[in-house]
């Protein structure tokens, strides 16, 4: 029995509730429900008859109702002194609940998914029941509140629940159902978000050795991006990184800074793609098509450079190398990774997951051969470097790839696989080469260009402004922080894990950026203390004026901030 519990009924096809026992009896005793209705308690795996489970309770008289106490003798209201009213305490944001679901046996074996208060879909659309006709595209739409799974099935779709497939209801925790010929569990327990979350940034952290983020606010960070600035402003953004042009270090903003421009090229480029994008919906000219996959490619990887450019708060690197940058680092790092493909024999082993090895090496080694001037010596320039060369690298990997997608029709055509005329294969053609530009380009920021920020800072972690050497690819610090990338990279690539809507890319995505910005935290308190150690360096020097001139020593008091 569960007296203080949660207890559901079956009214026809359909679960109703929760309810307590108490109204669960009332409801049986009213003749509102008969007493041979199926009932479970929350937790239980199968539904029994009402009159079974509560057979004593229904057969004990229900108690009388308590005598209502008399009413008090009113008196006149006495004046009271006013109290101070307590201050409202401030809301407590609430956790999202969330519960996992699990395919336990059957063609969608092993897949899960975890269900929160906003609905879910599970179908063909969420890439379940692929080989089986029996499963809908929108087969059944899922969501959790008041600690029980709630679902409704699509017009093709139906659920086997213990033999009943009702149209809607509740499932509970532990509880079985079948989809198709698959069967899915829900998870013996719930969890709130917020702590799953924080338990993954705490093994992330962990993993990267970086910190908590504090003060951090993607809305405060990003709150000048639309702020209007004149055009001397913008023209003297750029104007560092030179010898006469770096700002002294005490001047560098050791906050969380607030990035503004990248958003300006952003929009500027992809109105460029979109006047190609123009031309070629109207006149279909061949001409345009290289225009067309190069700025489509160019538009996301560049702004992102940008946005790690804005990051680098020494401004000891100026605009011009971060493009040389992007460029050589682009091709080299292509060039390596294609070696390193041929020389290996990890594609044929691992398959499409053999990238996240072979590019992220690849990445990184470019990185060390053209980036290696001790005078970058920040946490902060090695983000940039490994930035530039990872959206380099993005930029001519989705130009070939878009390139691919245009001439796959035509050779299909060619080789007699395909039949298209004119015009008809032209726009066939160049709407899969567009459809594969923007997506690819959408993606961008969450894969390479944060893959190979995350690995090159790691390594200037450890570098510092010493000279590189092989052994700091083996320090325990980088290695660790090494790893997320790959892994990431592998995960990205591998076509057995279920991606609907592209939620594992994005999912993937947001944890490369949470790493990166704990470097970039990382990055910013490595400047901090360096004006601290220039502030102590200055009051030494100060010092030892005063005691040459007065002949007098003066204890040191150095300052903190």
């Amino acid at each position: 029995m569960n007296p203080g519990g949660q207890w559901y009924y079956l009214d026809g096809n359909e679960s109703r509730g929760p309810v307590s026992q108490q109204q669960l009896l009332d409801l049986v005793r009213g003749g509102r429900i008969p007493p041979e209705t199926m009932v479970a308690g929350a937790g239980w795996q199968q539904w029994q008859p009402a009159k079974a489970v509560f057979a004593d309770l229904l057969a004990a008289p229900p108690p009388a109702p308590a005598t209502p106490p008399a009413p008090a003798v009113q008196q006149a209201p006495q004046p009271q002194p006013q109290q101070p009213k307590p201050m409202a305490a401030a809301p407590v944001p609430t956790a999202i609940g969330a519960v996992q679901l699990r395919c336990i046996s059957g063609p969608d074996n092993g897949k899960v998914f975890v269900i929160s208060a906003q609905e879910v879909t599970l179908g063909r659309v969420a890439g379940i029941g692929q080989q089986d006709p029996s499963v809908a595209d929108h087969h059944v739409m899922l969501s959790w509140s008041n600690n029980m799974l709630n679902f409704r099935t699509g017009p093709h779709g139906s659920i086997n629940i213990n033999g009943m497939t009702p149209s809607q209801g509740a499932l509970m925790l532990g509880q079985t159902f079948t989809i198709g010929a698959s069967t899915w569990q829900v998870s013996n327990q719930s969890f709130t978000l917020g702590g799953l979350l924080d338990s993954v940034g705490s093994r992330l952290n962990s993993l990267a050795s970086t910190e908590k983020l504090e003060g951090f606010s993607l809305g405060e960070m990003f709150s000048e991006v639309f702020k209007k600035r004149s055009q001397e402003e913008v023209d003297e953004y750029f104007i560092c990184g030179t010898s006469k042009t770096t700002p002294p270090i005490e001047n560098a903003v050791t906050g969380w800074p607030k990035p503004w421009f990248f958003m300006r090229v952003l929009i500027f480029m992809g109105l460029i793609y979109f006047g190609f994008l123009m031309a070629w919906h109207q006149f279909t000219n061949m001409n345009l098509l290289p225009g067309l996959m190069m700025m489509g490619s160019l538009v996301f990887p560049l702004a992102t450079v940008i946005l790690f450019f804005e990051l680098n708060t020494p401004r000891n690197i100026s605009f011009h190398y971060t493009l040389g940058l992007l460029c050589v680092g682009g091709v080299v790092s292509l060039f390596i990774s294609l070696v390193g493909f041929s020389v290996s024999s990890l594609s044929s082993i691992l398959g499409p997951p053999a990238a996240g090895i072979v590019e992220e090496v690849g990445k990184l080694l470019t990185v060390i051969i053209v980036a290696r001037n001790l005078k970058y010596k920040y946490i902060l320039n090695g983000l940039l470097f490994g930035a530039a060369v990872g959206a380099g690298f993005a930029i001519f990997e989705s130009a070939g790839y878009a390139f691919n997608s245009f001439l796959d029709p035509v050779m299909s055509v060619v080789s007699g696989r395909a039949s298209f005329r004119g015009a008809n294969l032209l726009a066939y053609a160049g709407g899969a080469m567009t459809t594969n530009i923007v997506l690819r380009g959408l993606l961008s920021p969450f894969c390479h260009v944060a893959w190979t920020a995350i690995a090159a800072g790691a390594l200037w972690r450890v570098k510092g402004d010493k000279p590189f050497q092989p052994a700091m690819l083996f320090d325990p610090k980088f290695l660790k922080a090494f790893m997320i990338p790959v892994v990431l990279h592998m995960i990205w690539n591998a076509g057995f894990i279920p991606s609907p809507f592209w939620t594992k890319q994005l999912l993937l995505g947001v944890i490369g950026w949470y790493v990166v910005f704990g470097i970039v935290q990382q990055g910013l308190k490595q400047v901090r203390a360096a004006q601290l150690e220039q502030v102590k360096e200055e009051l030494s020097k100060t010092q030892s004026v005063i005691s040459a001139v007065t002949g007098r020593h003066l204890a040191p008091s150095y300052a903190t901030r």
